[in-house]
C-alpha cells in the first residue's frame, strides 16, 4: 500500500513538473506589454477617480 501512494505520488509530481515547463507560444510580445500596461494605467486612474464613464 505504502509503496503504491510513492508511486502514485511520483507520478503525479512528474505530471505537474511536466506542466510547468515553458512554452514560447504563451510569451508576449514587447508591443503586447505596453498595450497592456497602458490599459492597466487607465483602469485604475478610472477606478480611483470613479469615473464610471470611462470604465
Amino acid at each position: 500500500m505504502r509503496s503504491i501512494l510513492i508511486l502514485l505520488c511520483g507520478f503525479l509530481f512528474s505530471v505537474y513538473a511536466q506542466g510547468q515547463t515553458g512554452n514560447a507560444d504563451n510569451e508576449i510580445s514587447a508591443q503586447d506589454k505596453i498595450l497592456l500596461q497602458e490599459f492597466w494605467k487607465d483602469f485604475t486612474d478610472a477606478v480611483t477617480r470613479n469615473d464610471k464613464a470611462k470604465l
